[in-house]
């Protein structure tokens, strides 16, 4: 997504300079064509002679941004980066994925041998897409304590994904799940709307204390 529609007062700020021009929020058609129609509706209810020039006022400018804004939010995709360490002496072995919408999940992790990394990528298909999804691993000899990942998952380490759009609003919830006293390390690289970059880690019990700061240290 263009920065100027992150940055609103930016945006409003660069429309106002331009004040004879027709406003554009370069984000998707569907965007363009509701300021489109909003500032046709402004200057066809403007008592204005045709030999003058219209300059739009700031509220204007502002209404048709936030609108045109909350419109491509609203209808935009989602992408997820995320990084799975194995900071301990043990394997971890890849069991499966799952999601609730076919051909989200464009690459899946696998076998993570110890100190390397797996790594996922999820990918809404698809408008207005509510996607969840599970990928999940298994350490030899230690099964995941009470309560146990849910289905289908069979094992952990498991990490699993809850994306929901409501009115335009996304929410992401994340879970990530180790067996035993195995520590976790949970780092947000990156969020900003439509993206999220995580890395996550999986600490032998003795280094449990000190996962989270080893993780955010690579």
């Amino acid at each position: 997504m263009p920065t100027s529609c992150l940055l609103l007062d930016s945006f409003v700020c660069n429309q106002l300079r331009l004040s004879s021009s027709r406003p554009y929020c370069p984000l998707n058609s569907l965007a363009y064509q509701l300021v489109d129609v909003l500032y046709s509706a402004f200057l066809a209810t403007e008592d204005v002679k045709p030999t003058m020039t219209m300059t739009p006022t700031t509220e204007t400018l502002l209404l048709v941004t936030v609108l045109a804004c909350i419109t491509s939010l609203a209808t935009a995709d989602y992408t997820a980066n995320v990084i799975v360490y194995n900071l301990t002496p043990t394997p971890l072995q890849f069991l499966g994925c799952s999601t609730s919408v076919n051909n989200t999940l464009p690459i899946q992790p696998k076998s993570i041998d110890p100190n390397e990394v797996g790594r996922l990528f999820i990918n809404t298909s698809a408008k207005w897409e509510d996607v969840n999804g599970a990928c999940w691993w298994s350490i030899a000899g230690q099964p995941c304590k009470n309560p146990a990942p849910p289905a289908p998952a069979t094992s952990c380490p498991y990490v699993g994904w809850q994306r929901t759009v409501v009115v335009g609003q996304e929410d992401i919830d994340w879970t990530f799940v180790t067996p035993g006293e195995y520590g976790i390390g949970d780092v947000t690289i990156t969020k900003r709307v439509g993206h999220q970059s995580k890395q996550y880690c999986v600490c032998t019990p003795a280094n449990q204390a000190d996962c989270q700061k080893a993780c955010a240290d690579l």
